[in-house]
């Protein structure tokens, strides 16, 4: 019993320390997520179509019924999938950029130049075509 209570003892700067590297961890998963809804506001306002992991996956970001829609989508999940229906544009690929967990970029009706030149600013990604008419 005596051990118990002299392990459960802190000092008030080991209080410190660990508040300050958890709210350091909780800051650096905020602005992950505040850059990635950044990116997707970008994307979603210059006509691209975002798909998130739950979305691939066919998994639903329910949990008890309560639907963590909007505000909660880019703390947990990360976008994979894009879909430009317009030619790309320099907000179009500083949005990408941001992306950390994206797999693949589809052009919609995209020149194999411009498919060549997202695939070597993106090489992590899958580039493809993919026509609106089939």
């Amino acid at each position: 019993m005596a051990n118990m209570r002299r392990f459960l003892r802190f000092r008030l700067r080991s209080i410190f320390i660990l508040t300050t590297l958890i709210a350091m961890g909780l800051a650096w998963w905020s602005h992950r997520a505040q850059r990635q809804r950044r990116a997707v506001t970008t994307l979603c306002k210059n006509s691209a179509v975002v798909m998130y992991k739950y979305e691939n996956n066919r998994l639903k970001p329910y949990w008890n019924g309560f639907s963590p829609w909007p505000w909660y989508i880019d703390y947990q999940y990360k976008v994979t999938k894009v879909y430009l229906l317009r030619p790309t544009r320099a907000a179009d690929e500083m949005a990408l950029q941001a992306l950390d967990g994206l797999e693949e970029v589809y052009l919609r009706d995209g020149e194999p130049r411009e498919i060549g030149r997202l695939q070597e600013a993106f090489p992590r990604c899958r580039v493809q075509r993919f026509d609106t008419w089939r």
